[in-house]
């Protein structure tokens, strides 16, 4: 296995597989985004409600491509400078609180009483959702637990986090070599045994190019279950993709 050719096949497939996903997400309605409370989502959902349909494609392509740029120098291909502008203006508007994340923020300078959800709370009703997929699990180190989902040569580690001071909850996939380890030596000397990585950090907002994460933030108790139910589909979409993408 020449893991630099895996991750170069797979960083093209990925990008082009994105690019489809931010068309469908496009033409369904975007129902993955609309659910989500965080604010990038929230304005990347505002601007394309006011674009033609040829506007929304050439601003879905230009987020894409500024998350995937390795893939863009193996392809030759550059962010041009319309697409730059896009992106520009939607980094602007991603700065902005959100209607609800402003009622939030006011009632807690108000100090009124919220059901904010708890950690145990969510993470129980976040594994009762994964169980459903049938997703193994890992390892399970307080807040944060992993599942491995195995297709051949390749392991899917789904990581949840319910530990982040940012956001009640907090997914990602990282795909990594079964059975396979590497050693990494850190700046200050330490040797560091890991699973040899082929891409880390996969969720929605990152393949569509609007966040490095994907996360729910000021969950009321209420609102539990309905993010578990979301991450749970959300996980599920990746995860009937990957074996396409990891044919390399």
């Amino acid at each position: 296995m020449n893991i630099e050719v895996a991750r170069r096949e797979f960083s093209s497939k990925y990008y082009y597989w994105s690019l489809k996903d931010f068309e469908r997400e496009i033409d369904e309605g975007l129902p993955f985004l609309r659910e989500l409370k965080d604010s990038s989502p929230y304005w990347v959902v505002q601007m394309i409600s006011t674009m033609s349909f040829s506007e929304q494609r050439s601003f879905a392509k230009a987020l894409v491509k500024r998350f995937h740029k390795e893939a863009l120098g193996f392809r030759g291909e550059v962010i041009t400078r319309a697409e730059k502008e896009l992106v520009d203006r939607y980094c602007e508007r991603a700065l902005q609180l959100t209607p609800s994340a402003l009622l939030f923020r006011q009632r807690q300078l108000a100090a009124e009483p919220m059901e904010h959800i708890s950690s145990r709370a969510l993470k129980r009703k976040v594994s009762l959702e994964l169980e459903t997929l049938g997703l193994k699990l890992l390892e399970n180190a307080g807040g944060i637990w992993r599942y491995i989902t195995s297709f051949g040569e390749w392991d899917v580690i789904t990581e949840i986090d319910t530990t982040n001071r940012g956001a009640d909850l907090i997914y990602h996939h990282h795909i990594v070599l079964a059975g396979a380890h590497e050693t990494v030596v850190l700046p200050h000397g330490e040797r560091l045994e890991r699973r040899i990585p082929l891409q880390q950090f996969i969720s929605l907002n990152a393949w569509l190019g609007i966040s490095s994460t994907t996360e729910w933030p000021d969950l009321t108790d209420v609102e539990g279950a309905g993010a578990a139910k979301h991450l749970a589909r959300l996980c599920s979409h990746f995860l009937r993709a990957a074996p396409e993408l990891l044919r390399l």
